[in-house]
């Protein structure tokens, strides 16, 4: 079996008056699309996506992490 495995973390308010658009997270946040620096970046930080990675490879699920984008 294989799995896709993303995360998309974006905190915001309705008392924001910014727009958000990609660079808030090309340009101050994280955006990854490569899985080679998804990978990376999930052995770097303990977040859910490097959790759930973990624990799909240690039960033997052919797990492939191809997008994150935090702001």
């Amino acid at each position: 079996m294989k799995v896709g495995l993303a995360q998309f973390i974006y905190e915001t308010n309705t008392f924001n008056p910014e727009v958000s658009d990609l660079a808030v997270f090309t340009e101050g946040g994280i955006w990854l699309t490569d899985e080679a620096a998804v990978r990376v970046w999930c052995a770097s930080n303990d977040s859910q996506l490097s959790g759930s990675l973990r624990v799909l490879e240690q039960a033997g699920v052919s797990a492939h992490p191809v997008w994150v984008a935090v702001s």
